[in-house]
């Protein structure tokens, strides 16, 4: 699936504080996430890439896992990010991140990383998400 860039950026905030909210928990069952389909492919309206000219793919909670776990610009001491944009050609971009500091999600935006966020994103972005599954019902079978 492309995504087109637009100037709005819709998430379900709601379910990203959630989420966010249970971080420990999410990365302590991250092998479980990671070898389940079901939990690997959990996606929220939110988790994505943006890009102009290169289009965007939207990001599960499996491929956020394997980001902060590889790649050490998706994570740093106090942010989680979960979604990128912006063009190559500009130079526009921004970062949507969790911080655990503050609790709260956050953007920074002109990132000068853009390619070094992005290039790995498209590498495990996968177009099969799990739609379907709500953030309570993730959260219920990470803690079977």
């Amino acid at each position: 699936m492309v995504l087109k860039m637009t100037t709005t950026y819709t998430n379900d905030k709601e379910a990203l504080l959630k989420l966010f909210s249970n971080i420990d928990l999410i990365l302590e069952k991250k092998d479980k996430i990671l070898s389940t389909p079901e939990l690997y492919n959990f996606h929220i309206l939110g988790m994505r890439i943006a890009s102009m000219y290169i289009g965007g793919a939207e990001l599960t909670i499996g491929n956020l896992l394997t980001l902060w776990e590889t790649n050490e610009i998706w994570k740093t001491d106090n942010k989680y990010y979960y979604a990128i944009g912006g063009s190559p050609l500009s130079g526009m971009s921004f970062a949507y991140y969790y911080s655990c500091k503050k609790k709260k999600l956050g953007v920074d935006k002109n990132i000068k990383t853009f390619g070094t966020f992005a290039r790995p994103a498209y590498k495990i972005a996968k177009n099969e998400k799990n739609k379907d599954l709500k953030i309570d019902e993730f959260l219920e079978l990470l803690k079977k």
